[in-house]
């Protein structure tokens, strides 16, 4: 097994370099981590919170979303896609601008993740 790591998420590595070996930075067109077994590789983006949430406002998440169906990245066939989201949305939610209706809901734009996109 080997890991590409995005030339940009070099704040990560102090925390990833004792769990994973080896690695290689590089510029990934999309994704932040492409985890390369013999045949194939998983395509990780990685979100704080407040990222996630603020790509959700300014509708960039869909963007993402839609590149990293890559099918092929750097020469790798993708097989498997995980969105990592790390912080505490509870957190994030009142200082992001979005909130809660009184049924307990969130509002802002909808989640929707549809099964068959990420099973290729």
């Amino acid at each position: 097994m080997k890991t590409l790591v995005d030339y940009r998420e070099k704040k990560i590595l102090p925390c990833i370099e004792d769990l994973i070996s080896p690695y290689e930075l590089v510029n990934l067109p999309v994704g932040d981590f492409l985890i390369i077994f013999e045949d194939y590789g998983v395509l990780v983006e990685r979100k704080t919170a407040r990222d996630f949430l603020n790509s959700m406002k300014t509708n960039r998440l869909w963007e993402q979303m839609h590149r990293f169906l890559a099918e092929k990245v750097m020469g790798y066939q993708v097989r498997r896609r995980a969105l990592l989201i790390h912080g505490y949305l509870d957190d994030e939610i009142g200082l992001s601008g979005f909130g809660w209706n009184h049924n307990g809901c969130l509002y802002g734009n909808p989640i929707q993740v549809q099964h068959s996109h990420f099973s290729r």
